[in-house]
């Protein structure tokens, strides 16, 4: 009986150590990668929230480039979407709605913008 109240109190506080978000699945910043997988050069790159609470901003990506920054969704209180701005070389601007947060909090660590020739879509981690 020792020995169970031991491991039960060893899973306890190595739980209780560890960040919160890693048990629960939801995080309040997100890693956003933007991969640049057209024939062109796409610049003034804004990504933000919905309201525009938090943003951030890559200044080009050459055919094939990728980047990636960290988004706060700490001032997010509402549900909302990505949205991201960006420019073809000599083209105009264009602007995407992409995923999805909920009460400012990403059920996604990490996601990924694909800018084709003719599309931009979100890759998931795993694959969808």
């Amino acid at each position: 009986m020792k020995k169970y109240i031991f491991l039960i109190l060893i899973m306890v506080l190595s739980i209780s150590c560890s960040p919160i978000e890693e048990y629960f699945g939801v995080y309040d910043r997100i890693e956003i990668a933007v991969e640049n997988a057209s024939d062109d050069i796409i610049e003034n790159i804004v990504i933000s929230t919905t309201g525009k609470c938090a943003e951030i901003k890559f200044e080009s990506l050459e055919m094939g480039e990728c980047d990636s920054a960290s988004l706060s969704l700490k001032d997010n209180k509402n549900d909302g979407q990505y949205i991201i701005k960006f420019t073809r070389k000599g083209e105009e601007s264009e602007e995407h709605e992409l995923g999805y947060y909920s009460n400012g909090i990403s059920l996604e660590k990490i996601l990924t913008i694909k800018i084709s020739n003719d599309s931009c879509d979100l890759k998931y981690p795993n694959g969808k």
